[in-house]
């Protein structure tokens, strides 16, 4: 949650983005947990959504910032974290 407040504050026209889509804030969560299990489900499923907003927003692209790998690694599951980061250079 702090993480989430200096966001905020440190980005210009926060709310503007969030409406426009510009900015998208998701909880990792649930993909930790499910790399854990060695489940990619939800990456492909935020991949699918990934790409409908860069359709429906005609966009080029769309910066992502995410901890998920870091904290697998972080967290000493070497094995998941490196699944994670294949898959997400795969697809991205």
């Amino acid at each position: 949650m702090l993480l989430l407040m200096l966001m905020i504050h440190h980005t210009n026209h926060y709310e503007e983005n969030i409406i426009k889509r510009n900015l998208i804030i998701l909880n990792l969560k649930p993909f930790y947990n499910s790399a854990l299990k060695g489940d990619l489900t939800a990456f492909d499923a935020f991949y699918i959504q990934l790409q409908q907003e860069i359709k429906l927003n005609d966009k080029n692209g769309v910066p992502i910032i995410a901890d998920c790998a870091d904290n697998l690694f972080r967290n000493k599951h070497f094995d998941q974290c490196k699944m994670v980061t294949a898959t997400s250079k795969s697809c991205f």
